[in-house]
């Protein structure tokens, strides 16, 4: 058992979450629009999803239908929106 936790301390040790952003991120910018990133950058993702939600409002489907988030957090009614 000592074993197998200490090649696991080993690995998180040298392990880096975000190694694979910063390559991308760290790459010059002319040679990044050549690539395709294997991760959406955190960048990317913010832009898409302000163009993808009008108003920046999340939305649940309730019924068939969309409502936006602060109707759903404020408790209002399908018939009252």
């Amino acid at each position: 058992m000592n074993i197998i936790r200490g090649k696991l301390e080993r690995f998180l040790s040298e392990y880096h979450i975000d190694e694979i952003s910063r390559v991308y991120e760290d790459t010059h910018p002319t040679r990044r629009k050549l690539l395709v990133p294997f991760i959406e950058p955190d960048e990317a993702y913010i832009q898409r999803w302000l163009e993808e939600n009008p108003d920046h409002q999340n939305v649940f489907m309730v019924k068939e239908r969309f409502l936006p988030l602060m109707v759903v957090m404020s408790g209002q009614s399908e018939k009252e929106s």
